[in-house]
């Protein structure tokens, strides 16, 4: 495991010196705390500006820390930001970025010596002053403890670009709002514990919540979107949970006694309730299902993306597409999202989403109106 050292910048002169030699000059000195980098990563590295906001760049991981059991030497009295805790305010990680370290942002009070030459850090906490986090499109994992009790950090948007929340990435933190977006993978344990979180909302793409995920986090109202996989033990505390995947596994003990739940009949989130003696409230099924609104279509770097609308019970989706607006030989393809490559240049494409509904047999609403695309 690679431990962050601090890298120096040296100047070439001095800011007073430049400003008598060319005052129409920018000064990059005033952008940069002390004129300083701090490398995180093989390739990464932070910066820290005027107004508190900490910029981590570059390309590839940010280095994991081990805050509580390292050895570090005497010089170092914390981690990475110890120097600049009370000035950072908010923290971006850049698109080149591939992943947030385990404690990336955690700091120690103290640091005491085993008697024997090595030195340890003691009381570790999150940034006290960070308010706010922006996480690239190249980010795949949240590290362990990554913003363990951060105080002043109360919202967060998670983008699916994220497989993972390692195990309590947000820890004690005040968080009372976070967006969990569609593609995130895995929420791990502790991931939420102790926050100040008062509802939350499971994208279907979440494959396992892992055991005491948001447990004493103050939360009321939990919604398990469909294609929810696995909930395990002592994932939630008491809550009222709207549970909208029909087939998910919930473990023995996944939500507290005394929860209320609201599923469709027959579902395993329906008999689940039933067998915990919970309250258990169901959802009225719509007779047919809705034409579906047009999805979201977007071309970039020569990949078509295709995004499908929410339809009220539905249990799925399906799209295609076709090069004439009589959807002749359109390709179909199942799923709420889609990327289609190999693009002809000068091709108009068109685009239609549809819901279905399972039972003996698939029961599908209507196609929606077309979406036309134009690749230049």
């Amino acid at each position: 495991m690679k431990l962050a050292k601090a890298v120096g910048l040296v100047m070439a002169c001095c800011l007073t010196c430049a400003s008598m030699a060319d005052l129409s000059m920018p000064v990059q000195a005033a952008t940069q705390d002390n004129d300083r980098l701090i490398q995180v990563g093989d390739d990464v590295y932070a910066t820290l500006d005027v107004y508190g906001t900490l910029t981590i760049s570059g390309t590839g991981d940010m280095w994991d820390n081990d805050v509580p059991h390292t050895e570090w030497n005497k010089e170092s009295s914390s981690p990475w930001f110890g120097d600049w805790e009370q000035r950072i305010k908010s923290v971006v990680i850049e698109d080149g970025v591939t992943s947030i370290g385990d404690y990336a942002f955690v700091v120690s009070d103290i640091t005491v010596t085993d008697g024997g030459g090595s030195y340890f850090h003691q009381n570790p906490h999150g940034l006290s002053s960070l308010q706010s986090v922006k996480i690239g499109s190249g980010v795949k994992r949240i590290g362990e403890y990554a913003f363990y009790k951060t105080p002043a950090l109360s919202s967060i948007k998670i983008p699916g670009n994220v497989k993972e929340i390692e195990k309590n990435a947000f820890y004690g933190s005040r968080l009372e709002n976070v967006k969990l977006q569609n593609g995130i993978e895995k929420i791990d344990s502790e991931a939420f514990c102790h926050t100040d979180l008062k509802a939350v909302d499971i994208p279907g793409s979440v494959k396992t919540i892992e055991s005491n995920a948001f447990v004493l986090a103050n939360l009321t109202d939990v919604t398990i979107q469909q294609g929810v996989g696995i909930i395990n033990n002592d994932a939630f505390d008491k809550v009222h949970a709207k549970i909208l995947s029909r087939n998910v596994v919930l473990a023995p003990r996944a939500f507290l006694g005394g929860s209320t739940i609201t599923c469709y009949k027959g579902s395993t989130a329906a008999r689940y309730a039933v067998s915990n003696n919970m309250t258990v409230k169901y959802i009225t099924e719509p007779k047919t299902l809705k034409k579906s609104p047009k999805p979201s279509v977007k071309i970039k770097g020569g990949v078509m993306k295709i995004t499908c609308k929410a339809v009220t019970g539905a249990d799925g989706y399906q799209v295609r597409y076709a090069t004439n607006a009589s959807m002749k030989k359109a390709v179909t393809i199942s799923g709420s999202k889609a990327s289609v490559a190999k693009l002809k240049k000068g091709k108009t494409y068109y685009v239609q989403a549809r819901a279905y509904k399972k039972g003996a047999k698939k029961t599908y609403g209507a196609w929606s109106d077309k979406v036309k695309v134009d690749f230049k």
